[in-house]
C-alpha cells in the first residue's frame, strides 16, 4: 500500500463540517492522476500525545471548543517538490 509505505509522503485534509467541498478537491486530484482516498472517522482513542503536545494537537484537528474530526482524505504525493506545487 503506498499510503502507509514507511517513508512515503502523503497529504491529509481533516475536516468536520462541510465534506462537499472536500469531495470537490479530492475529485480534482483524481483528475489529476493522484491517488487520493476520502475516510470517514466513527470513533478515536486519545493518544499520550495529546498530553504531552497540547498546543500542537490544538491546532492539529478541527473543532473549536471540542475535537470534531468527521472525515479525512490521504493523498500519496511523489516528492516534497511535488508536495508544495500542490498546495
Amino acid at each position: 500500500m503506498i499510503f502507509s509505505t514507511i517513508g512515503s509522503r502523503h497529504l491529509h485534509i481533516d475536516g468536520a463540517r462541510n465534506k462537499f467541498i472536500v469531495f470537490g478537491i479530492v475529485l480534482v486530484w483524481r483528475l489529476m492522476g493522484l491517488r487520493t482516498r476520502f475516510h470517514y472517522v466513527r470513533d478515536f482513542v486519545a493518544g499520550s500525545q495529546r498530553q504531552t503536545l497540547p498546543e500542537q494537537y490544538e491546532q492539529h484537528t478541527p473543532g473549536e471548543r471540542r475535537e470534531e474530526l468527521n472525515f479525512f482524505t490521504t493523498t500519496a504525493l511523489r516528492s516534497r517538490t511535488s508536495a508544495v506545487r500542490l498546495i
